[in-house]
């Protein structure tokens, strides 16, 4: 067995199950017009020898941070890593709760997700990517550099919010990760190499996942969350802006 890391970074909202959910924990990433969806990994632990369903110009390289990546972008698909060896039980840590921010908290008028985002299987057309977590150990990256204020009546605190969010859980061979088209239910397989241990589902703009300073007052994309809400939210507190990259591209947590 070895340790594999899921990142999650930008814009994915954990779900809690409620009686009668068949997950124990599922991510859902809204589609949001100006952010790209997509599984990243290491460019050297991907091999295209073993990855026939992912020819050239459907993965894009780039450099970030000192390291070379590589991406697939994907959306209305569901994702499952076929070789976890788990118990089912998500294990969520002190810091997955003090960084990660929950939706009731921060406004208090969502009181619940809609019906259909808890569905099994989801149907197509509700989010770019779900992906119910296998068991695990669920806990935030590092504190953001700068304060995280929502402006408008709420419950959260003023605090560094998590970096993003992220699951360790351990495999059995390479990571192997398989992409349901929500739309029509063909499948695909990425297999990276043995010995890969990071994988992001990521939704970012392009220049946060090339790491990119924005220019000044991108970022308010927090109000994505809440066209989750089974009813519509009437002027909700949303994080203030102009504090720098990532801001409003957080991940969050229901409830």
């Amino acid at each position: 067995m070895s340790a594999l890391t899921i990142r999650f970074d930008g814009l994915c909202c954990h779900v809690t199950p409620v009686s009668g959910d068949r997950f124990k924990k599922r991510t859902i990433v809204p589609a949001v017009h100006d952010h790209i969806s997509y599984i990243e990994f290491f460019a050297d632990d991907f091999d295209p020898a073993k990855n026939p369903d992912f020819p050239a110009g459907t993965v894009t390289a780039y450099p970030r941070d000192l390291a070379n990546y590589k991406r697939i972008e994907v959306s209305d698909v569901r994702l499952e890593v076929k070789n976890v060896t788990s118990d089912g039980n998500v294990i969520e840590l002190d810091t997955y709760h003090q960084r990660i921010p929950k939706l009731t908290q921060v406004a208090s008028e969502f009181r619940a997700l809609k019906a259909s985002l808890r569905a099994d299987p989801p149907a197509s057309g509700l989010a770019a990517i779900f992906f119910d977590m296998p068991g695990g150990i669920l806990s935030a990256g590092p504190p953001e550099r700068f304060k995280t204020e929502f402006i408008g009546a709420h419950a959260w605190p003023i605090r560094r919010l998590g970096e993003w969010a992220q699951l360790d859980v351990q495999i059995v061979g390479p990571p192997i990760i398989e992409i349901t088209s929500l739309a029509d239910g063909t499948k695909k397989t990425l297999t990276l190499d043995d010995g890969a241990d990071l994988i992001t589902i990521g939704n970012q703009t392009e220049h946060d996942i090339l790491g990119i300073q924005p220019e000044p007052g991108e970022g308010g994309h927090f109000v994505a969350y809440y066209d989750l809400s089974e009813t519509v939210l009437v002027d909700p507190p949303r994080p203030s802006l102009n504090l720098g990259l990532g801001v409003g591209c957080t991940n969050t947590n229901y409830p």
